[in-house]
């Protein structure tokens, strides 16, 4: 499976309540997506395992759930979180041998 990141599209009231609560740059996006693509290399056991062990906060229900969705829609969310969790969920699926970025 591949784990990628985009932004999450708020909305404008949204956003400036945001900036302003946390004094963040204009530039900076708010919240990210971490997706899993689906891929042919790693088993959905391993893959599920892979999310409970670096999510920390999924049952392997939760986790499973999001593999199959992978797999049988070429993609799924993941979490949607701030940015520097969003790369730490990423750098953290990379250690276990998925592809991330």
């Amino acid at each position: 499976r591949v784990v990628t990141m985009e932004k999450v599209e708020i909305t404008k009231d949204q956003e400036k309540l945001l900036r302003e609560k946390h004094n963040l740059d204009e530039e900076e996006p708010i919240m990210w997506r971490v997706l899993l693509h689906n891929d042919n290399s790693h088993t959905f056991q391993y893959v599920t395992q892979a999310l409970v062990k670096v999510i920390g906060w999924r049952s392997r229900e939760e986790a499973f759930e999001i593999v199959v969705e992978a797999h049988r829609h070429r993609r799924a969310t993941i979490a949607t979180v701030w940015k520097p969790l969003a790369e730490k969920y990423c750098l953290g699926l990379q250690r276990q041998g998925l592809t991330a970025s």
